[in-house]
Formats: structure tokens, sequence, C-alpha cells
């Protein structure tokens, strides 16, 4: 089946709705912490060259816990900026796919990085409790089933066929 001619179009609005919805979001304490910020993104960046390919052929990146991770310890823009740069240092075949999964990545970050900062702030829980934790875990399986097709992400042959 063949997709939409405007899919790439949509996926760059969704990208742009998202990428405003992080910035009017955004609190001056997401980047109190550079150190963390930098490692989500080395970490994010590492384990986006590590894929499991499944029987059908579709490959599983590793970066969803470290996204979860970001997702409970940064805001929405960090995290929007730590996504966009392992999709945009990673490219796909088509600029159709880029923009795809800029748009899934960007949608997923946001909107896991907001449920993050209703667990961290809102709930009332202290980070060291075992509550945090298991609201963490919660957030986890949420945005995991919300966005899985942002675990899922088209890679050039090439890049397959040298690892």
């Amino acid at each position: 089946m063949r997709g939409s001619r405007f899919a790439p179009f949509l996926a760059v609005l969704v990208t742009l709705a998202a990428t405003v919805v992080a910035v009017l979001t955004s609190r001056a304490d997401d980047w109190d912490r550079p150190l963390i910020v930098i490692f989500v993104a080395a970490l994010a960046l590492i384990a986006d060259r590590y894929t499991i390919i499944s029987p059908t052929g579709t490959m599983v990146v590793a970066t969803h816990p470290v996204f979860t991770l970001g997702m409970v310890a940064l805001g929405p823009l960090p995290m929007l900026i730590v996504g966009q740069l392992v999709i945009f240092t990673n490219r796909a075949s088509t600029r159709n796919r880029q923009a795809g999964n800029a748009a899934v990545y960007a949608v997923f970050l946001v909107a896991g990085a907001l449920l993050g900062r209703v667990a961290r702030n809102d709930l009332g829980v202290p980070l060291s409790s075992a509550w945090f934790a298991l609201a963490v875990v919660v957030l986890d399986r949420q945005v995991w089933r919300a966005a899985p097709a942002a675990a899922v992400v088209e890679r050039p042959a090439a890049a397959v066929a040298t690892r």
C-alpha cells in the first residue's frame, strides 16, 4: 500500500507542533543539569547504534530505556533536542521516512517528558521513594503503549550490513 503524498508534509507539521509545545512548556529548571542532558544524549546516540532485527525484518533500536530515563530526569525541550539529534545523526533512506521518524520521536519524547514532569513534580512523592520508581515504570509502559512506533525506525541497508 502506498503512503499518502501528504504524509511528509503532515509529519513536518506534527514535528513543528511538538516543538511549539516543548518550547511553551519549557522551564528554566529543565536546563539546571547540563551534564545530565549531555549524558542522556550520549547514551541515546550510543544506544541508537544497536539494533535488534526481528524475524520479519523489523529493526528495533535500544534507545527506549534511555529515553525513559531522560523523560523522567529532563523536560520536554531537552528531550526533543536529544531525540532529533538521534534521528538526524542516523538518517533514514528517504526524506519522507526521515520526516516521519522526526515526527514520531518528537511526539513520543515531548508527551513522555510532560508525563515525566507530572511524575517528578506533581505527585508529591520523593524521588528516592519506591512509589516514584513505580511511577517511572508506569510512565514507561504507558508511553510504550501510546507510541510503539517510536521504537521502530527504518535503517539504511548499508548501515545494517556493516554491523
